[in-house]
């Protein structure tokens, strides 16, 4: 005589156990349902989740477009690897007319002799991976730098600025 899910299997036929086996496989089921709707029951896996998954979570529910800005003379935005600087370029200007320095630590652009960015950067980058182009035609030309970080960010590690603020 045995006892199986508080039910006495004594006289259980052939296939009886077989029944009586999915029965409980069914109530085990259900009660885990239910359990895992349980607030409390939720709010004790929110608790245990790791820290990176909780990084992860707000990440993803993140605005990239907040992780930029603007200056009178350019935009810019972040992804995790990059900085990507817009400069609107009147139609005249060509490539010749474009100075770009990069060093880890600093940058010199200019336009036609007007400085752009100019000074230290917020953090380092790879100058060797960092490279400029004009895009666009006539009045929607651009000028496109893009800046490898040295160190990948996310989130509240992105970069606040380009360039250093004086203190």
């Amino acid at each position: 005589m045995d006892l199986l899910g508080g039910v006495l299997i004594d006289d259980l036929g052939g296939h009886s156990w077989h029944v009586a086996i999915c029965s409980m496989t069914c109530f085990i089921a259900m009660s885990l349902r239910w359990l895992l709707r349980s607030p409390e029951i939720l709010e004790q896996a929110a608790k245990n989740a790791t820290e990176e998954e909780y990084f992860q979570r707000i990440l993803k529910e993140q605005d990239m477009s907040k992780f930029g800005g603007e200056s009178e003379s350019y935009r810019w935005t972040q992804t995790n690897a990059e900085i990507e600087v817009s400069v609107p370029l009147q139609p005249y200007i060509r490539a010749k007319d474009v100075h770009c320095s990069i060093l880890p630590n600093q940058i010199l652009l200019s336009v036609a002799s007007k400085p752009i960015l100019q000074g230290p950067l917020l953090r380092k980058v790879c100058p060797d991976e960092c490279d400029w182009s004009i895009e666009g035609r006539g009045a929607s030309r651009s000028l496109k730098l893009t800046l490898l970080k040295a160190e990948p960010t996310q989130g509240s590690q992105h970069w606040t600025n380009v360039i250093k603020i004086p203190e």
